[in-house]
């Protein structure tokens, strides 16, 4: 991922939050997706990537002429990139959040 410029997720579904952007965001890798459930959610339009129309293949077309056509914006997006935690991280959050319900719960 981290030879590519930019990763398209063309989906029509409605993705709950793609591993492969997050991937791609790991690499510090700017995403085109479509603008449906978590993937709009993941990719601010213009921040750290782009988004277009589920389906339209004019508007993805758009998306992607923007980012050619522009000297600044690749730049601007890999910039806004925020780190993404490993799963190994969300598992460990995910299991210290549990721990501490469970303690709370035991001792009140």
């Amino acid at each position: 991922l981290t030879r590519i410029d930019v990763f398209v997720v063309p989906s029509i579904w409605f993705e709950n939050s793609p591993l492969t952007i997050h991937e791609a965001f790991m690499a510090g890798v700017p995403v085109i997706t479509s603008n449906l459930g978590g993937m709009a959610d993941l990719v601010a339009d213009g921040v750290n990537g782009l988004l277009f129309t589920a389906g339209d293949s004019n508007d993805l077309a758009r998306a992607i002429k923007k980012l050619i056509e522009s000297d600044t914006l690749l730049a601007t997006l890999q910039q806004s990139i925020l780190a993404v935690k490993t799963i190994e991280e969300n598992s460990l959050e995910i299991e210290q959040l549990y721990n501490q319900f469970l303690d709370k719960n035991v001792s009140g």
